[in-house]
């Protein structure tokens, strides 16, 4: 059933009556979001007495300080430093970085929750769109089984047991006793699956439901009952029946010279469209904004996003509001409540930097903001004999508590921010209707991102606070901008060549997955004997001694994405790994969870004190040295040319190949089909610089 259109109700005509409705939609977000930090910390606080030889908090402090920061601070020295210069600057980055992370467990936690919620964050979102046609949504899952009657192994689809469509990329299980209603002669037939589409429009229950994971269509145990010859043979069948399938699928929707055509013309579309069947919207802190959408005056619509997943969350039937913008600048407002969304990845465009010691003038606030949440978390308990609303408005309470405080300092710093955006939405330049071929939604997301205020890795002179005369008034001063080039799908195009799971996932037309489960179909994300910090980047490590802490800083932009993205997934995105494979999958259980929940956002706190550190030590310099000259250079974005490497460092490219990689047996038959080749690196490496890639069918790894 469609849903009620939303009633929308005039509340303004000017910039300012914008800026006035977004700010009160940003606490109104924040708040929530705060409730569910209090929550997360309140249950990481109850584990921990639970199981107390669990280890669960925090990695030690030698963990949480990169020893990497020697690369980005040479690549983006803003003030010319000589080598002796920089390498002090270095010393003095860590030490800062040191400073931050050298607090109490509790306390370091609490901060977590809050940085985790990325207040004055740029991110884009890019979500999933059915393109025109079945096929173009990923090759149909497929299993071969051997025969109950011991004739020719069997190949089965794999089909949603709601649409009866077959699955394509991500698919989900229900774990709670579901049946499936067509029998079947395999146990992971027979189990109710339930593919991306009906899971997005919640036609199953979500809290049955856990991702499915990724299987071959030939499992490792039947590979070693075959020869050679009998596996090539299978595998070319089961391509055979995916590509009748697909076929059979097209034609029904869409004619036989309609789907033809269709095929045509996508291919020419890519030239127009480069990142291919997707929407795109900018994430600011709690807010979305965004084009394209149903029931938007056919204008920009901002909402709150769905809360960062920090561990755990209270459910909440309340409705929230929406903004409108229509192409006039008429502002609307309504009450909805909003589907979740899926969401394929995100990326970083730029750090703010709150709760990361970047603002100094600011820390004896962000002190009380920490301790205020560490307090709530402690005293926070369930009353059982209340009702859940009546519960829930005393965690609300907590919560407003702590906004009613950071608000009243930190408001004068976000307010440049959004005035920036509201700027670009009442500019008549910018195009707030939806066209498919002159104005998309990426088109409006550059409008916003792509501001000169925002086009260097550190921000204009005239913005720091630090180095300001006049301190009084508040300017947009971020830690860092890794703005995306407005042609990043050119850039994605010119090279296979990969050097993070971002990049390689936007480089192919997009289908029913996402960036990690991407990764892990292409066999580059295991989860058995991989290293944590490889597990949450979805990247395999540049040296043996590499965590959390170090990982991030060998591909910034794509790495703190990933991040984001991770702090997205609720517990049914993450499986606990099974030695049968051909067991139902299992969630993680609530110590698993905790643990994954505090790696990410440690790691998502390491890398934002560390930042803070660089740009701070870069400051310090110009401070005490007014004569040297300030040009950071532009933000490192996706895709990154190299790497940030360092000596001994193995250097991991992907290169992906679209034929076979593909096909969903290519990840696998990748394993099977390796030889080594010598290519050229880019210029940065030095002249004539090559390094040896091993070449696979599917995937080409260093």
């Amino acid at each position: 059933m469609a849903p009620e259109p939303l009633a929308w109700v005039q509340v303004g005509t000017t910039e300012e009556g914008l800026l006035k409705e977004l700010l009160e939609l940003y606490w109104e977000a924040l708040e929530v979001e705060i409730a569910d930090a209090i929550l997360s910390l309140n249950n990481i606080f109850r584990l921990q007495k639970k199981y107390p030889e669990a280890g669960i908090g925090p990695q030690e402090i030698k963990h949480r300080v990169s020893a990497r920061l020697g690369p980005p601070i040479l690549a983006w020295n803003p003030l010319e430093l000589d080598w002796q210069q920089q390498i002090d600057c270095v010393t003095e980055a860590g030490e800062l970085a040191w400073d931050q992370q050298n607090v109490e467990d509790d306390y370091l936690m609490a901060r977590m929750m809050l940085s985790g919620l990325n207040m004055l964050d740029f991110d884009e979102i890019i979500e999933y769109r059915d393109p025109p046609l079945p096929s173009q949504r990923g090759p149909p899952r497929c299993l071969a089984v051997k025969s109950s009657t011991g004739g020719p192994v069997e190949i089965l689809v794999l089909e949603c047991n709601i649409c009866h469509e077959p699955l394509r990329g991500l698919a989900w299980t229900c774990r709670l006793g579901c049946k499936s209603n067509v029998a079947n002669q395999h146990p992971v037939a027979d189990s109710f699956n339930v593919c991306t589409t009906c899971y997005n429009e919640g036609k199953h229950p979500r809290q049955h439901l856990v991702r499915s994971p990724h299987r071959y269509g030939i499992s490792e145990t039947m590979r070693t009952e075959l020869s050679l010859d009998e596996f090539w043979s299978l595998r070319r069948e089961i391509q055979r029946r995916q590509e009748e399938l697909d076929l059979q699928l097209d034609r029904r929707k869409g004619g036989i010279i309609n789907s033809t055509m269709i095929h045509t013309l996508t291919g020419w579309s890519r030239n127009i469209f480069p990142l291919g069947n997707v929407h795109a919207g900018v994430m600011f802190g709690p807010l979305i904004f965004e084009i394209g959408m149903k029931d938007s005056k056919n204008g920009a619509r901002i909402s709150c996003r769905q809360s960062p997943i920090l561990g755990k969350s209270w459910s909440s039937s309340k409705l929230e509001n929406v903004l409108a913008l229509d192409p006039s600048r008429i502002l609307y407002r309504a009450s909805a409540r909003l589907p979740n969304r899926p969401i394929q990845a995100t990326v970083k465009q730029i750090v703010g930097g709150m709760f990361s010691g970047y603002h100094q003038h600011l820390q004896p606030l962000e002190d009380l903001v920490v301790k205020m949440l560490l307090g709530a978390a402690r005293k926070w308990t369930e009353k059982p004999l209340k009702s859940r609303q009546a519960n829930y408005s005393t965690l609300r309470g907590l919560a407003n508590a702590i906004i009613t405080a950071f608000r009243f300092v930190m408001e004068e710093y976000l307010m440049p921010y959004l005035k920036a955006i509201t700027r670009v939405l009442f500019d008549r330049g910018t195009e707030l209707r939806w066209s498919q071929y002159t104005n998309n939604c990426q088109n409006f997301c550059d409008a916003i991102i792509q501001q000169p205020v925002l086009s260097t890795v550190f921000p204009p002179i005239t913005q720091l606070y630090s180095l300001r005369i006049d301190q009084s008034v508040a300017l947009l001063d971020y830690v860092l901008s890794f703005r995306t080039d407005p042609q990043i799908g050119d850039a994605l195009k010119s090279s296979r060549l990969s050097i993070g799971p971002l990049s390689a996932f936007l480089k192919l037309l997009h289908r029913q997955t996402d960036v990690l489960e991407y990764q892990e179909t292409h066999g580059r994300r295991k989860l058995n004997g991989t290293p944590l910090c490889a597990q949450i980047f979805a990247w395999r490590c540049h040296d043996q001694d590499c965590d959390l802490a170090d990982h991030v800083w060998t591909n910034p932009a794509e790495f703190v994405s990933i991040i984001q993205f991770q702090l997205m997934l609720d517990n049914s995105h993450y499986l606990q790994a099974s030695a049968n494979e051909e067991d139902n999958p299992v969630p993680l259980d609530e110590v698993q969870w905790v643990k994954n929940r505090l790696a990410t956002l440690q790691a998502n706190d390491s890398f934002a004190t560390a930042a803070a550190g660089i740009a701070r030590t870069f400051q310090n310099r110009l401070k005490n040295n007014d004569s040297q000259s300030w040009n950071p250079p532009k933000p490192p974005s996706i895709p990154q040319d190299t790497p940030f490497m360092m000596a001994d460092d193995a250097i991991q490219y992907a290169q992906e190949d679209t034929g076979t990689g593909s096909s969903f047996l290519g990840g696998w038959i990748s394993r099977w089909n390796r030889n080594e080749a010598v290519v050229e690196l880019p210029k940065a490496y030095g002249p004539d610089a090559t390094a040896t890639v091993v070449s696979t069918l599917g995937t080409n790894e260093a």
